[in-house]
C-alpha cells in the first residue's frame, strides 16, 4: 500500500479531485459463451446447439450453371423451366415426366460447396418468406416402402404418364433416391434428399411426357416466360459465386440493371456477393 500511494504522489495524481468515469475492462467484453455453454450443459450441449441451428437455413439457393441465367435473374427474369423428373420407385411407378418448374435447396451456406460442383457454379439465394408467399414448398420424397405407394398403387393403369396427368399431386413428389437425366443420359443413382428440394410450379401448367417435349423443347420452355416468378430485390439474401474472378463482372451486371433502382439498392446487393471458394475455406 505504501508503494502504491508514492507511485500516485509522483505521478501528480489528485485523488479527491478526480472525475467519475467508467471501469476500465482489461479482459474485453463478454461474448455470451458462458451463458450458452451453462444453459446447454456443458460442450455436448453446444455442440447439440451448433447442429440444430445449421440443418435448415432461413434462405433457399437457386443453382444455375452459367453466368448469363444469374445476369438474368439479376434483371428480375426469374422464368420456371420445364424438367424431365424420372421416377424409378419400383416396377409400377417408372417414367418420365416433364414438369414446368423452379427449383430451390434448403441448404445453410456452409454447404454450398457441394452444391455448387454438381449444380452449377452459380447461385442466388432467396429468403423464405418471400418464397411462401409466392407459392413455393418442399417436396415431398419418397421411396419403395413409403406408405403413399400403397395409395397410388391402386390408381395405376399401363401408361404411367397419363397416371401423372390424372394426379397432379406428382409435379411435387420427388424420389428419395434414384437417377436424374443430364446431357441425355441418365446418372448414376443420386440421393435426391440431400438437395432437400422446394419447387415453384406454375398454376395450371400442363405436364409432358419426354417425347412430346423433346420435339418441341425450344417452344415449350419459351411460353414459360410470359409469366416470370415476381420478386423484388430485398428478397435476395446472398449472391453466389464459384470462383472470384467473376466478381467484378457480377458487380458491372448488378451496376446496369434497371432491376435495381438506384445507388444505394445496387450496393446492397453488390454487399451480398460471396465466392465459394472463401466460402469453403472459412466455413
Amino acid at each position: 500500500v505504501r508503494e502504491l500511494a508514492r507511485m500516485i504522489k509522483s505521478a501528480g495524481i489528485d485523488l479527491e479531485n478526480l472525475e467519475e468515469e467508467n471501469f476500465d475492462s482489461p479482459l474485453g467484453y463478454s461474448t455470451g459463451a458462458a451463458d450458452i455453454f451453462g444453459v446447454t450443459s456443458g460442450e455436448f450441449g453446444v455442440l447439440k446447439l451448433f447442429i440444430k441451428m445449421n440443418i435448415s437455413a432461413n434462405t433457399l439457393f437457386h443453382f444455375v450453371s452459367q453466368r448469363k441465367f444469374l445476369k438474368d435473374i439479376l434483371h428480375g427474369k426469374l422464368i420456371p423451366r420445364y424438367c424431365v423428373e424420372h421416377f424409378e420407385i419400383n416396377d409400377y411407378l417408372k417414367g418420365d415426366v416433364v414438369i414446368p418448374m423452379k427449383c430451390f435447396c434448403d441448404i445453410p451456406l456452409s454447404q454450398i460447396y457441394e452444391h455448387t460442383n454438381t449444380y452449377g457454379k452459380f447461385a442466388i439465394g432467396f429468403t423464405k418468406e418471400w418464397a411462401q408467399k409466392v407459392g413455393i414448398t418442399p417436396v415431398i420424397y419418397i421411396h419403395n416402402q413409403s406408405p403413399q405407394i400403397q395409395d397410388i398403387l391402386p390408381k395405376l393403369g399401363k401408361n404411367f404418364f397419363d397416371f401423372c396427368n390424372n394426379n397432379l399431386a406428382i409435379k411435387y413428389i420427388k424420389p428419395y433416391y434414384g437417377k436424374m437425366w443430364r446431357n441425355g443420359k441418365l446418372t448414376k443413382d443420386t440421393c435426391f434428399y440431400n438437395e432437400r428440394e422446394w419447387r415453384f410450379v406454375p398454376k395450371n401448367s400442363q405436364l409432358l411426357n419426354k417425347s412430346t417435349f423433346e420435339k418441341k423443347k425450344d417452344e415449350y420452355q419459351n411460353s414459360l416466360k410470359t409469366a416470370p416468378i415476381s420478386f423484388m430485390p430485398s428478397d435476395i439474401k446472398y449472391i453466389i459465386i464459384q470462383e472470384e474472378i467473376n466478381r467484378s463482372k457480377i458487380i458491372n451486371i448488378i451496376k446496369k440493371s434497371n432491376f435495381f433502382a438506384d445507388s444505394q439498392t445496387k450496393e446492397s446487393a453488390i454487399s451480398k456477393i460471396f465466392s465459394v471458394e472463401h466460402i469453403h475455406l472459412d466455413l
